[in-house]
């Protein structure tokens, strides 16, 4: 509200006027006679209204630009750690469930397997195909009523492109060589698949007992092309060609911690 009674120097207003472009404005006396707060207010208007010049909105696109090459790396790293944190615990589950399996079947591993485990349930295939899922349905929280073919999550990592592999992807690969420290012995606990068996006593799968050192033997590892138990295999095409998590594959040993191990190290 401006003060009554107050009068402006023609000077200041001509001075004014000229600032803010209003002298062809000019329609009759009443404008001339505006007050110096009535003038200040519309110098300050003119001055926040303007538009940005060519300058200032480069300046803002630069910004911009210099923030997403800063935030874009970063979350892909994030993303990155999540997918792998997500595969530890995708195995840790696995592992569980294989212990379930063991404490109910008089430390009986489940078998016989594949080597390359494909993670779809199928509940009109017996036990005899050689899937994980089969054997571990009821400790992985799988539906009695699952329509087929189920995707079992927890046998599949996060960063598995399972949408590019075809009907049958391998997401992990057994360790069918598992071996005796105090006999050099050459044991398969998962029982060989009747389809690649030499005789039916094969075909039987082992007992935890025969694992004489399960914090050093590994189980269970994510699979991939480059893996030394897959490459050659007539499924490889059924897993990525390189490994999921760059230079290291997660692994989970026979008494169930998940270790991330590295590629250049081959097999634990």
């Amino acid at each position: 509200m401006q003060p009554k009674g107050t009068s402006i120097n023609p000077l200041f207003k001509n001075s004014l006027l000229c600032l803010c472009g209003m002298q062809e404005g000019i329609q009759s006396i009443s404008e001339v006679n505006r007050s110096p707060y009535q003038y200040a207010v519309m110098l300050n208007y003119r001055r926040f209204s303007r538009a940005f010049t060519l300058i200032e909105l480069l300046t803002v696109v630069a910004i911009i630009g210099i923030l997403a090459a800063l935030l874009i790396p970063a979350v892909g790293a994030v993303r990155t750690s999540a997918q792998k944190s997500g595969g530890v615990n995708a195995l840790r589950q696995t592992g569980a469930a294989i212990n379930l399996f063991t404490q109910e079947h008089n430390g009986t591993f489940p078998g016989p397997l594949w080597p390359g485990q494909i993670p779809i349930y199928e509940p009109d295939r017996d036990e005899e195909d050689g899937r994980l899922s089969n054997f571990l349905a009821s400790y992985l929280d799988v539906p009695a009523n699952a329509t087929p073919p189920y995707r079992v999550e927890a046998l599949i990592p996060p960063a598995f492109p399972i949408d590019e592999l075809g009907s049958e992807p391998r997401t992990f690969v057994m360790n069918t060589k598992a071996e005796n420290p105090n006999s050099a012995e050459i044991i398969n606990v998962w029982g060989v698949h009747p389809a690649l068996a030499k005789n039916d006593s094969e075909t039987v799968a082992g007992n935890v007992y025969q694992i004489i050192d399960p914090s050093r033997t590994w189980a269970v590892m994510d699979a991939d092309q480059q893996h030394p138990d897959v490459t050659g295999k007539g499924w490889a095409s059924s897993t990525p060609a390189k490994p999921i998590h760059g230079s290291v594959r997660n692994t989970l040993f026979f008494d169930g911690h998940v270790e991330a191990v590295d590629v250049s190290i081959g097999l634990p």
